[in-house]
């Protein structure tokens, strides 16, 4: 393995202890809310809302300022906030609005370091090597993320709800000392880095030589267009979780394990993807996600059976996974590894999450009486986006 390889484990390291922290405490928050301060389904989807409006912004501007200060630099300043907000939110655990405040606050937070890990990752890759070193990243970050969705009921059920805030702030404080014997290794190896990145700026042998720049352009927009919409159902579906799981009788730890289906699934769907690339610029394939993900997210909203949920969480992942793999990777393939179409695919995820769980809150508060009413209004805006697909390919060939 040589040095320039090398270099990329701590990124995925750096990755790995995010992807667990960021779950942890993003996806049990809501039973936090719902537990201690019982807030009902419309008040945790304002909250999500509120979650994407801060990380579209985060994501945003991160990958922007980010090449004014530098990549490295930039996700210093994001770990150091981050461990700020969630020291601030253990600290005072019975206050409601520092609660909020501190999510918010965490989610521009770390909303700016992904597009910067997504630029590490990829910068300096020839073309030809891109898929696996973003067919790496998807596996990193959604294995821990399952892993920390499957344990993470158990760790409160054990050791109480301080677990969400304590674990994260150890694991940002490790990132903080493997950025720091990064910065040492570095410094070793920059002849070497000088050299790969000038070998890097030549021409190299695509993967994919059959498509032509047109067509890949095409499936970026596709890409960013639907990759919104499936974090719409991401986020319509996790503030709700609690519910769901009280509707089945499930206690925080089962619940942690069945409703972590999804994440498992989407893990699958990176792994097969990762090694499989005949799906590369295949239209059929990403029009099949979509129809996929509209099925299975009405599925799970309204099935009564831990079975059916189960099969359709499988569904779910796997859509997902297409979807987001699409995305991620025809914005490093075009952008050459930049920063600022990992902006863009980031600002794109915070889109989703904002307009997801805003349409649900406002579906419910306009029809009261109807629990599934944000199901459907979600579910409509999705067949919408998938129209809206469909337009685009006949507008394109």
């Amino acid at each position: 393995m040589n040095n320039a390889s090398f270099s990329k484990w701590p990124v995925f390291l750096f990755e790995a202890l995010s992807a667990y922290g960021a779950t942890l405490y993003s996806t049990y928050f809501y039973f936090c809310l719902t537990g201690i301060f019982h807030f009902s389904n419309k008040q945790n989807l304002m909250v999500a809302g509120a979650n994407g409006f801060f990380a579209t912004i985060g994501a945003w501007w991160g990958s922007r300022f980010s090449d004014k200060i530098g990549g490295r630099n930039m996700l210093r300043l994001g770990i150091v906030w981050v461990i700020l907000m969630l020291v601030i939110a253990g600290w005072y655990q019975r206050s409601v609005q520092i609660q909020i405040i501190c999510f918010l606050g965490w989610c521009m937070g770390i909303s700016v370091t992904w597009p910067v890990l997504q630029s590490l990752i990829s910068e300096g890759e020839p073309e030809s090597n891109l898929p696996r070193r973003i067919g790496m990243y998807n596996l990193v970050w959604s294995c821990l993320g399952a892993v920390a969705y499957f344990t993470g009921g158990a760790l409160i059920q054990f050791f109480g709800m301080k677990v969400i805030y304590l674990l994260p702030i150890g694991m940002h404080v490790v990132q903080l000392v493997i950025d720091a014997w990064f910065d040492k290794r570095s410094s070793r190896t920059d002849a070497v880095s000088d050299r790969s990145s000038i070998a890097s700026d030549t021409p190299a042998e695509t993967g994919f030589p059959h498509r032509p720049i047109a067509r890949a352009r095409f499936f970026l927009r596709i890409a960013w267009l639907a990759n919104p919409f499936a974090y719409i159902a991401i986020q319509c579906l996790v503030p709700i979780i609690p519910s769901i799981a009280e509707k089945l009788h499930l206690n925080t730890l089962a619940a942690g394990v069945v409703c972590s289906v999804w994440m498992f699934s989407r893990m699958f769907a990176f792994f097969m993807l990762y090694r499989w690339q005949g799906w590369h610029y295949r239209f059929r394939w990403f029009a099949g996600a979509l129809v996929t993900l509209l099925i299975s997210f009405v599925g799970i909203r309204i099935t009564h059976s831990v079975g059916l949920l189960v099969l359709f969480q499988v569904a779910f992942g796997l859509a997902v996974g297409l979807i987001y793999y699409s995305s991620l990777y025809y914005s490093m393939d075009l952008g050459r590894g930049s920063a600022k179409h990992g902006g863009i695919h980031e600002a794109a995820i915070g889109c989703g999450v904002f307009a997801g769980p805003a349409l649900a809150a406002t579906s419910l508060h306009l029809a009261p009486g109807y629990p599934n009413a944000g199901v459907w209004a979600a579910g409509l805006l999705m067949a919408v986006a998938f129209s809206g697909v469909l337009y685009m390919r006949i507008r394109a060939w």
